[in-house]
């Protein structure tokens, strides 16, 4: 029995039975479908794209370029971007730690800050830490912004693209211990 209805005779010129859920135009080609198809495959890779995009925008906001785009996509969207921050692009220079010129049992810490990255970010926290000469810490406090940003800078959120600012800091004196001082941002 199987092997007559596996075995039967097919000719060349027997037409082939079309499905009944096959319509007429996709058995001729017709109907374009083409460029509707082409269409659709843009749109679904835009959309993965779009998908990939918004699931790394944790990774990529730290970006000048993605951060401008997510800000723009958050405006329409009624989301919130949260602020560019690149703490290693901040350049601590001309660091120091004096006596106080003007008080005894003082010192005076200056240092400059410059902005190195290609967008404003908000002013970092500063930190100073005095250590003894084996490198433990003797003394060390961590400054806001309002604690440390001159008057010219006072009420300033965020800390321009390529901007400098010079900071003086008047600090108790510790005494003998404290053989050298280290700044770093938070």
């Amino acid at each position: 029995m199987c092997h007559e209805l596996f075995s039967a005779p097919v000719s060349d010129t027997d037409p082939i039975p079309r499905p009944a859920y096959a319509s007429a135009a996709a058995a001729t080609g017709a109907g374009g479908g083409g460029i509707v198809r082409a269409g659709a495959l843009v749109a679904l890779v835009l959309l993965l794209v779009a998908q990939l995009a918004w699931l790394a925008r944790d990774r990529l906001v730290v970006y000048p370029r993605f951060h401008a785009l997510y800000g723009v996509v958050c405006h329409y969207l009624g989301c919130q971007v949260p602020a560019f921050r690149d703490l290693s692009a901040i350049d601590i220079s001309a660091a120091r730690v004096t006596s106080h010129p003007e008080y005894a049992d003082a010192l005076l810490a200056v240092v400059s800050l410059r902005n190195q990255a290609q967008a404003a970010q908000p002013w970092p926290r500063l930190a100073l830490s005095l250590t003894a000469p084996d490198g433990s810490t003797v003394a060390g406090r961590l400054f806001e912004p309002a604690e440390f940003l001159p008057a010219l800078n006072q009420g300033e959120e965020m800390f321009a693209a390529d901007a400098a600012v010079h900071v003086r800091l008047p600090l108790a004196d510790p005494g003998t211990e404290a053989a050298s001082f280290r700044f770093t941002v938070h």
